[in-house]
C-alpha cells in the first residue's frame, strides 16, 4: 500500500509513537508499518518531532496498568485517548506531564484537632476529603465502644465507631463544626444520637 495517509491514520501514528494506543489499535499500526510506506513515514515523522522529549527525562518502566488508569481517569472507561491526542501535544512534554500528574504523591494528612480524655487520645487529620482518626488508646471499658460524631448547628451526626488504630471516614467539615467522641454500647448508639457520656469535643476553627 502506498496511498495517502488519512487523518485517522495520522492520529493512529501519533498514538503509536506516544505509546497511548489501545492494544487493538497498536496491532493495526504495526500491520500498517509493514504494509504501508506512507504510514511508516508518518510514524517516522512523529518519532522525529517527539524525540526531544526523550532527552529531558530518565527512562522509567511504567506499571502495566498505567494506560488503563489514564483512560479511566480522564475520559471514562469507554473513551479513547486517541481522540484527545492533539490537545495533549499543544503543550511541550504533555505526555510526560500527564504521567507525572497521575503518579504525583498525594499531599500528606494534615492534623486539625485532638480529642483527648482520661484514657483516650485521638488525633484527627484531614486528607483528600477524608477524616482520619488515629489512636493508640486501649479499647473502651467494659463492653462499650467509642463512637465518633460531627455536630453542625447543634445536630449530631454519627461518623462511625473508633477503630483500634486508624479510622478513615469520608466527610467534609466547615469552620464551626464540632467533632466529638462518646462512650456507647457495643455496636454503637441505638438511637442515632449520643446516648452515653460525651468524653471529648473539638471545634474546627480553620481548615
Amino acid at each position: 500500500m502506498h496511498g495517502a495517509v488519512t487523518e485517522d491514520d495520522r492520529l493512529l501514528a501519533a498514538d503509536y509513537v506516544l505509546g497511548t494506543a489501545p492494544a487493538a489499535e497498536r496491532a493495526r499500526a504495526e500491520t500498517l508499518l509493514r504494509q504501508d510506506a506512507a504510514f511508516a513515514r508518518e510514524v517516522e515523522g512523529w518519532q522525529r518531532r517527539l524525540s526531544g522529549l526523550d532527552a529531558e527525562f530518565a527512562p522509567v518502566e511504567p506499571p502495566p496498568e498505567l494506560l488503563g488508569r489514564i483512560e479511566r481517569r480522564l475520559f471514562g472507561r469507554q473513551a479513547r485517548v486517541r481522540a484527545r491526542i492533539f490537545g495533549w501535544l499543544a503543550a511541550a512534554g504533555a505526555a510526560a506531564a500527564l504521567a507525572a500528574v497521575l503518579l504525583w504523591p498525594a499531599a500528606p494528612p494534615r492534623p486539625i484537632a485532638d480529642l483527648a480524655a482520661p484514657g483516650l487520645d485521638v488525633a484527627v487529620l484531614v486528607a483528600d476529603g477524608s477524616l482520619i482518626f488515629r489512636t493508640s488508646s486501649p479499647p473502651a471499658p467494659g463492653r462499650g465502644a467509642y463512637q465518633l460524631w460531627v455536630i453542625r448547628a447543634g445536630q449530631p451526626r454519627s461518623l462511625g465507631l473508633l477503630g483500634a488504630a486508624e479510622t478513615v471516614v469520608s466527610a467534609s467539615l466547615a469552620p464551626g463544626d464540632v467533632l466529638a467522641v462518646s462512650l456507647e454500647p457495643a455496636g454503637g448508639s441505638p438511637t442515632g444520637l449520643p446516648t452515653g457520656p460525651v468524653l471529648a469535643t473539638a471545634e474546627i476553627r480553620d481548615l
